[in-house]
C-alpha cells in the first residue's frame, strides 16, 4: 500500500507539490518516505523514516527547491526494515537513475546476484533496488534510456509500477505498469504520475490517460508517450485511452469498502502482494 508520486514541469518549483501531493496519500500507510530531483545535472535525494506530512509540518524539507522533474515515495515494507537505506526511490551505484516502486519483484534474489559486482554494489535490502541498477547498466553500455528501461522491464517477474527519473533525459519521467495500479494526467504545463488517483486531485484541465499491463510511458512537462514492448524489447508506440482530467473524478474512496487496507487487498491481484 504504498504511495508513488511524480511530476515533470516547466516551472522549476515541482518540489513543494509533489511533496504535498505524496503527503495525500499516506493513508495508505507508510513507514518512511523518499525524494529524488533532477537539479544541475544531477540527481539530489532526500530520504527519512517516518511521515511526510509530519517533515513538512515541520519544514523539514523546506530546502528542497529548484528541480523540474522530481519522485517522491512513501513505503509500508515488504521487503526490509525500516531504515533510511530501505526508503525509495533507490538511486543506481552511478547516480544516473532513480527508482520508485509499488508492488513486489518475484525474483528480484536471482537478479541482484546477476547484476551486483565490484561496481555495483547494493545499499539495501529492498526487491526494489535491482531495477536502477540494471537500468544504469544498460545506460553505461550505451543503450538508449527508453530501450534501457523496456528491457529491464522484460527481466522483472512479479507486479510493479515503477517511478523513473534519470539524468539521462532529465526533462523526462518514466513509468512502468504491471498488474500495479498507475495513473498519469497532464494539462499542457506539468504532467504528473500517481499510484493513487487521489494524488492528482485539482489537476482539473489536462487529460488522464490509462495504461495497460507492460506499458511504459514518458512524460514531459506537455506531452504523454505510451509504449509496449515489442521484439527483442524494443519499445513500440502505441494509443492508449484517455479522458479530460475532471472527468475521472480524481478523490478519495473506500469503494464501498470497510476501511483502505480492505480496498487495497481487493484491488490486488491474487496471490500477490502489495507495497
Amino acid at each position: 500500500m504504498c504511495g508513488l508520486v511524480g511530476m515533470t514541469a516547466e516551472r522549476d518549483d515541482v518540489v513543494p507539490e509533489v511533496l504535498a501531493r505524496l503527503a495525500s496519500v499516506e493513508y495508505r500507510g507508510y513507514d518512511s518516505f523518499g525524494l529524488a530531483f533532477l537539479a544541475n545535472g544531477a540527481i539530489g535525494m532526500s530520504k527519512a523514516v517516518g511521515s511526510v506530512s509530519q517533515a513538512l509540518h515541520e519544514r523539514r524539507l523546506s530546502r528542497l527547491q529548484g528541480s523540474t522533474c522530481a519522485l517522491a515515495h512513501t513505503r509500508w515494507a515488504t521487503h526490509g526494515r525500516v531504515t533510511v537505506s530501505n526508503a525509495h526511490p533507490h538511486l543506481s551505484f552511478d547516480g544516473a537513475v532513480a527508482v520508485a516502486h509499488n508492488g513486489v519483484i518475484e525474483n528480484h534474489a536471482g537478479l541482484r546476484r546477476k547484476f551486483e559486482s565490484d561496481v555495483v554494489r547494493f545499499t539495501s535490502e529492498t526487491d526494489s533496488e535491482v531495477v536502477a541498477h540494471i537500468i544504469a547498466t544498460y545506460l553505461a553500455a550505451g543503450v538508449p534510456l527508453l530501450t534501457a528501461i523496456c528491457l529491464t522491464a522484460g527481466l522483472l517477474e512479479g507486479e510493479f509500477a515503477l517511478g523513473i527519473i534519470s539524468t539521462a533525459d532529465p526533462s523526462a519521467l518514466y513509468g512502468v505498469r504491471q498488474k500495479s495500479p498507475l495513473v498519469l494526467c497532464e494539462d499542457g504545463g506539468r504532467a504528473a504520475i500517481a499510484s493513487d488517483q487521489s494524488a492528482l486531485s485539482g489537476i482539473a484541465r489536462g487529460r488522464a490517460v490509462f495504461l495497460e499491463d507492460g506499458d511504459l510511458v514518458r512524460l514531459r512537462a506537455n506531452s504523454i508517450e505510451v509504449f509496449t514492448a515489442g521484439g527483442g524489447g524494443v519499445p513500440l508506440p502505441v494509443a492508449r485511452a484517455h479522458l479530460p482530467c475532471s472527468d475521472v473524478g480524481f478523490t478519495v474512496s473506500k469503494s464501498g469498502h470497510r476501511h483502505f487496507m480492505l480496498k487495497e487487498i481487493h484491488e490486488t491481484p491474487q496471490g500477490g502482494q502489495t507495497k
